[in-house]
């Protein structure tokens, strides 16, 4: 197995070589060190070089099938997916959060090569909203490392998963509760997060009853906004937790308006809105 450095250089030279299509035993050396490393500290390798590279291997149909079902396996796996993840904040942040984009890749790339059976893509699917839901590193950019961006690699996965073949309906509230948990946090979203997670809604908005569900939960959300301030007056907390919803409010309510979406969810968001620049201001 190549040190780090080593296989940073090694994959540097397959690039400039532009030589995607590799022999059997060196595509199988590359890929179990991409998943080595996937979650390296070094940005350049972990976001310049092995991410964009498993993107090159999918789009050129270098990886067989049992490729595919071999590596996602890895991926979803709590060695990957879930690493470390009960530990704060930690550098594991940085494995679990370009896990989940690896895993978003092949979701992606399935839609055409439709490789993943029902039973194995619904797994995939459950595995990342549970990572979702456990994920309380939220951090964006951090200085010397690079983009973790947990919560924004979710919402982009989570993009992917609503546009599957075998996405199942059904799971579009334990999707929107994911996203919740995710809106929820005393930790203030200053890397655009609040939008990247606004973006699903328009993709759920075409399921049926989508509409109605989304305001549903809308109502939940501001509920539980009201109860959590209620239960800490005056605090940062409340201060904090208001800021991420208002601002999850406000990105929804543009991204609706310029696609001409759901008249009744924008005027939801509007009255929400209004509502707490009321009880804020007035």
């Amino acid at each position: 197995m190549l040190s780090e450095t080593d296989f940073k250089t090694k994959l540097k030279r397959i690039y400039d070589e532009e030589k995607v299509r590799l022999g059997d035993n060196d595509l199988e050396d590359v890929v179990n060190h991409m998943l080595r490393y996937i979650g390296s500290t070094d940005s350049e390798l972990r976001d310049n070089l092995i991410y964009p590279y498993f993107y090159k291997l999918l789009r050129e149909d270098c990886l067989s099938k049992e490729h595919w079902y071999r590596i996602i396996e890895v991926c979803i796996g709590e060695d990957y997916l879930l690493y470390k993840i009960d530990e704060g904040q930690t550098d594991g942040v940085f494995k679990r959060s370009f896990t989940v984009l690896v895993i978003g890749l092949f979701l992606e790339r399935d839609k055409d090569k439709r490789y993943l059976d029902e039973i194995f893509s619904v797994k995939v699917m459950k595995a990342v909203i549970s990572y979702i839901e456990q994920e309380k590193d939220t951090r964006g950019f951090v200085e010397g490392k690079g983009w973790a961006h947990s919560v924004a690699h979710a919402a982009d996965v989570l993009c992917i998963m609503a546009e599957h073949h075998y996405f199942d309906e059904k799971a579009i509230s334990k999707i929107l509760s994911a996203i919740q948990k995710s809106i929820l946090v005393e930790n203030p979203y200053i890397d655009d997060e609040e939008v990247r997670l606004s973006l699903i809604l328009p993709k759920l908005l075409k399921k049926e009853s989508g509409e109605n569900i989304i305001l549903n939960w809308l109502g939940g959300i501001n509920g539980e906004l009201e109860m959590l301030i209620a239960e800490n007056k005056q605090s940062i907390r409340s201060y904090r937790l208001k800021w991420n919803v208002n601002n999850f409010y406000k990105a929804t309510y543009f991204l609706m308006n310029q696609k001409n979406l759901s008249i009744n969810i924008q005027e939801r968001l509007l009255d929400y809105m209004h509502e707490w620049h009321e009880k804020a201001y007035s």
